[in-house]
């Protein structure tokens, strides 16, 4: 996003931009903006013992590490490279 973009976005009139608006844009608007909001907003949270949330976390984040090192693993000769890093 640079200057340009910024100044043609805010610089488009009703006119030039009138045809993006369909039944589609806005069906998806509100499938995947409001509907997800609505849910957000409405969904109570019940809170965990900091103890309890604390194992959650550590595990989350071990498992994730796990994950992310055992799929490096499955196609390693294509990462090796990004991995080893530029040694000039």
């Amino acid at each position: 996003m640079d200057r340009e973009v910024i100044q043609s976005a805010i610089t488009t009139t009703v006119t030039q931009s009138k045809h993006l608006i369909t039944r589609s844009f806005l069906f998806h608007v509100l499938w995947a903006g409001i509907l997800p909001a609505l849910v957000v907003i409405f969904v109570r949270v019940k809170r965990l013992a900091p103890l309890r949330a604390g194992q959650i976390w550590a595990a989350s984040v071990i498992g994730a590490a796990v994950l992310c090192v055992g799929l490096l693993t499955l196609d390693f000769s294509t990462f090796s490279v990004t991995l080893r890093g530029d040694k000039r």
